[in-house]
C-alpha cells in the first residue's frame, strides 16, 4: 500500500534518521541537535513507476512547527562516493488551474514571479553559497564541486489530469505528475533534470500547510532504471499562508502576491537542497538536515521594499525574500553570499631534494593553498627536471628524475576557480645517483700468521667517481684497509671472532652508501694425517675408481699431496686433494706407496699404503680336441680340464661351458674340468665354449675370457 505523510515528532525522526546513518562513511564527525525536515517512505515498493524498495522524501517543516531557533547548529558532513547535481538543468510542471503559467514573466502573477526566481537564481549571490558543495569518490580523490549555474529546461501546465487530492494513502502522487510529464514527452528525460511540481491553491495536498510546505525526492522510472529523476514539489499556501510565509507584516511582499512571494522562498530551499542531497545521502548533518533545514525561516539581513515587504535578494531584476542556506567551508553557518577568505599559497616544504633515478618518496606537495574559491589549479615554473610530474590539480610532484638539478628555485602558482592568483616559491635539488655499495664477498675467513690474498669484500657502483672506503670496526693488527680501493691486505697476527663488518662508500658528492661483510681469523689444529685406504688392488687397463688413500686434517692450506715411489704407469695423484685416478697400464705386484702432505706453512706429515695392480686374466684351451667313446653300459672316464686360467690375481675363477655337455658328462664351475661316465650314445664331433670370469670386485670390474675345444663321442 501507499505510505501517506505523518505528524510526527521531530526530535524522533531525528534520531531515527540518524541512527540509519550510523554505517555511512562521512567526511568528519560532526554534531547537531534538533530536525528541520520530515523524512518519510512516499511511495510503496508496488508503485508502477518504482521497481525497487520505498523511496523517501525530505519535507520542509511549516513555519510553526520549525525547530526553535531555527538554525541547526552542528558541522553538515559529505558521504563520499554520493552525487551532488553539478549544473542542474530545471523543469516545471504547472499543475491544476493556471493561466498561461509557462509563458507568464515579468507581471505579478504566481507563475511569472516563480519562473523569474527560477531563470535568475544561480548568478546570485545565494546561489552561490552551494557552489561550496562537492561529490567525491574518497579522501584522496579530486573534488567535483557545484557550479553557480541553474539552466532553465523548459516548462509545462497539467489542468489536474491526474486529480485535486495527491499525496494521500491512496490516489495520485507528485512522483505520479512528474512521471506522466516524462512519458506523454511533454517534458524530456533529462537525467541531469530537476523536475518541479507546483500545485494551485485547488490542489489537495496531504500534510501540506500542515506538516510541511515543500519537498524533493527521485524516481527510478522503468523506463530507464539506469538515470533517477530528480524533483520536488511545492504548492500554493493561499489557504493558510502563515504556515509558509517568511514575511512578518500580512497582506504585503515584494512582488505584491504574498503566496507567490511564499513559494520562492520554498522553492530555493528544496532547489539547494535537491542539488546538494539529490539522492538523500549525500550532505546533511547528525539530525538528518540538508543545507537548507539548517537554516529554516531564517532570512538573515533584510531590506524594504517600496510597498513595505521584506527582501533580500534581487534575481531576474524582481525583489524576493529568500531563506538563508548553510555554509559548509569554516566556520559554518547560515548566510546569504559566500565569501572566500583570501586565496593564499603557502610552502610547505622549504626544500625537496630528490635522488636521480630515485622514485619521489611518499606525497610531495611542496606548495599548499587555502582561501579564494575552489577548486584550484596549480602551475610550477621553471619546468621540472625530465622524469618528474607536475600535478595540476593537487600541487604533487611524481615521477623519477632522469637527470639531476642543483639547487633552484621553483615557484607554484595558484589559480582558484574565480582566477584568482597566489604564488609561493621551494627550492628542488636533484642529486646524482647514490653510489650502490655491492657485498662481493660474504665471509672474509683468514688464518693467523698467513699473508692474506688480497681481498675487497664489497665494492662500489653508480654514484659518482671518485670513491672513498672506510671500514668500521677497525680491522685487527697486522690487515691493511685501502680507502680508494676497499681492498684488504696483510697478515692477521691473532685470532678473532667472527664479526660484522661495515663497509661505508662515500661518493664525490657526499652521497653514502654501506654494506657489511663477515670477518673470521683462525689458528688452524695441527697438521694430521689419516690412512683412510690401507690396501688397494686394481686391475691393468681397467679404470681406477677415484680413491684417496692418506686424508689430512688442519694445517695451512693450501696442501701438496707427494707419492712414492711413483704410481705405476697411467696413475696419477691429484697433489691438492691426495686422490688417486686414471688407468694403471702396467701390473705391480703388491707394493708400500708413502703418501706425504706439506702444509703451507711447510710441515709435513705422512701415511703408507699398500698398492697392487693385477695382471690381465689370461686363458688357454690346454686340450683343443678330445673324443670319448660311448659305451653301454657306462664306464667311468678320466676326468680332464679342457681350458685352464692364470694371470689375474683376482682369484678364485669361475668356469661356464656352453652349450651343455652330453648325458653323463659333468662340468666343474669353479675348476673347468669335465668328468662323469661315458654317454651311452654317439654324437658327432660339436664345439663348446667355455667362459673363465676372475673374483674383481665391481669397483675394479670382473674380467672374462671365451676359449672353444672340440668334443666326440664315438
Amino acid at each position: 500500500m501507499r505510505i501517506s505523510f505523518k505528524s510526527i515528532a521531530v526530535l524522533t525522526l531525528s534520531a531515527i534518521f540518524a541512527a540509519t546513518l550510523g554505517f555511512l562513511p562521512i567526511a568528519q564527525a560532526e554534531e547537531s541537535h534538533g530536525s528541520n525536515n520530515i523524512r518519510e517512505n512516499h511511495y510503496s515498493a508496488d508503485d508502477p513507476e518504482h521497481l525497487s524498495a520505498p523511496n523517501k522524501i525530505v519535507a520542509m517543516s511549516t513555519k510553526p512547527a520549525a525547530v526553535a531557533p531555527a538554525v541547526i547548529a552542528g558541522n553538515i558532513n559529505y558521504v563520499y562516493g554520493t552525487p551532488v547535481m553539478i549544473d542542474p538543468t530545471v523543469y516545471v510542471i504547472w499543475y491544476g488551474t493556471w493561466t498561461n503559467p509557462c509563458a507568464a514573466t515579468g507581471d505579478n502573477s504566481t507563475p511569472a514571479i516563480v519562473n523569474d526566481f527560477l531563470k535568475g537564481v544561480g548568478v546570485t549571490p545565494w546561489y552561490g553559497i552551494n557552489t561550496r558543495y562537492y561529490q567525491q569518490a574518497n579522501s584522496t580523490a579530486p573534488k567535483t564541486y557545484v557550479t553557480s549555474t541553474v539552466n532553465w529546461g523548459g516548462c509545462t501546465y497539467d489542468n489536474a489530469s491526474l486529480g485535486t487530492s495527491i499525496d494521500g494513502a491512496t490516489g495520485t502522487q507528485s512522483g505520479d505528475i512528474v512521471n506522466a510529464a516524462l512519458t506523454n514527452n511533454t517534458l524530456p528525460r533529462d537525467p541531469n533534470g530537476l523536475y518541479f511540481v507546483f500545485t494551485s491553491s485547488n490542489i489537495n495536498a496531504t500534510g501540506f500547510l500542515t506538516s510541511w510546505c515543500g519537498y524533493h525526492s527521485y524516481l527510478n522510472p522503468s523506463y530507464n532504471v539506469t538515470h533517477n529523476i530528480k524533483y520536488s514539489f511545492v504548492g500554493d499556501p493561499s489557504s493558510s499562508l502563515a504556515s509558509c510565509n517568511g514575511q512578518t507584516t500580512p497582506g504585503v511582499s515584494p512582488n505584491s502576491n504574498p503566496p507567490a512571494d511564499a513559494m520562492t522562498s520554498v522553492i530555493a530551499h528544496e532547489l539547494v537542497e535537491a542539488v546538494s542531497d539529490p539522492m538523500l545521502n549525500t550532505w546533511f548533518d547528525a539530525g538528518g538536515n540538508e543545507n537548507a533545514d539548517k537554516c529554516s525561516w531564517t532570512f538573515g539581513t533584510q531590506s524594504t521594499a517600496t510597498n513595505g515587504a521584506k527582501y533580500n535578494m534581487v534575481a531576474s531584476g524582481r525583489q524576493y525574500l529568500i531563506q538563508q542556506n548553510w555554509i559548509p567551508d569554516a566556520p559554518q553557518g547560515c548566510g546569504m553570499s559566500y565569501t572566500a577568505p583570501a586565496l593564499t599559497a603557502t610552502t610547505a616544504t622549504a626544500t625537496v631534494t630528490l635522488t636521480q633515478g630515485t622514485a619521489v618518496p611518499g606525497t610531495v606537495i611542496p606548495v599548499t593553498a587555502i582561501g579564494g574559491t575552489s577548486p584550484y589549479t596549480y602551475a610550477i615554473s621553471p619546468t621540472l627536471p625530465a622524469g618528474l610530474t607536475f600535478n595540476t590539480t593537487t600541487g604533487r610532484i611524481t615521477g623519477t628524475a632522469t637527470v639531476s638539478q642543483t639547487t633552484t628555485v621553483q615557484t607554484v602558482t595558484v589559480t582558484d576557480s574565480l582566477s584568482a592568483t597566489s604564488s609561493s616559491s621551494f627550492n628542488l635539488i636533484v642529486k646524482p645517483p647514490a653510489p650502490i655499495a655491492t657485498k662481493a664477498v660474504a665471509t672474509v675467513a683468514l688464518l693467523t700468521g698467513r699473508a692474506i690474498t688480497p681481498v675487497t669484500p664489497i665494492t662500489a657502483s653508480a654514484g659518482t667517481a671518485p670513491y672513498t672506503f672506510a671500514i668500521s670496526p677497525a680491522l685487527p693488527t697486522g690487515l691493511s684497509f685501502n680507502t680508494t680501493t676497499g681492498q684488504i691486505t696483510g697478515t692477521p697476527t691473532a685470532n678473532l671472532t667472527s664479526r660484522l663488518q661495515t663497509v661505508t662508500i662515500t661518493d664525490a658528492n657526499a652521497a653514502k652508501a654501506t654494506s657489511t661483510f663477515t670477518l673470521a681469523i683462525t689458528t688452524p689444529a695441527a697438521l694430521s694425517r689419516t690412512v683412510a685406504v690401507a690396501t688397494k688392488k686394481l686391475m691393468i687397463n681397467k679404470v681406477a675408481a677415484a680413491f684417496t688413500p692418506v686424508t689430512s686434517a688442519g694445517g695451512y692450506p693450501a696442501k701438496v699431496f707427494t707419492v712414492n715411489p711413483a704410481l705405476p704407469t697411467g696413475l696419477i695423484l691429484n697433489s691438492a686433494t691426495g686422490a688417486i685416478t686414471g688407468t694403471p697400464t702396467a701390473s705391480q705386484a703388491p707394493t708400500s706407496h708413502t703418501i706425504t702432505v706439506t702444509d703451507a706453512a711447510g710441515t709435513a706429515v705422512s701415511g703408507a699404503f699398500t698398492l697392487e695392480v693385477s695382471p690381465a686374466l689370461v686363458a688357454i684351451a690346454a686340450i683343443p680336441a678330445t673324443t670319448i667313446v660311448h659305451r653301454s653300459p657306462a664306464v667311468a672316464i678320466t676326468a680332464f680340464t679342457p681350458v685352464t686360467a692364470s694371470g689375474s690375481t683376482f682369484t678364485a675363477y669361475r668356469y661356464a661351458i656352453t652349450p651343455a655337455l652330453p648325458t653323463g658328462l659333468t662340468f666343474s664351475t669353479t675348476t673347468g674340468a669335465i668328468s662323469g661316465r661315458t654317454p651311452t650314445v654317439a654324437s658327432a664331433l660339436k664345439t663348446y665354449t667355455v667362459t673363465v670370469t676372475d673374483a674383481a670386485p665391481t669397483t675394479v670390474g670382473a674380467s672374462s675370457v671365451k676359449v672353444t675345444f672340440t668334443l666326440t663321442i664315438s
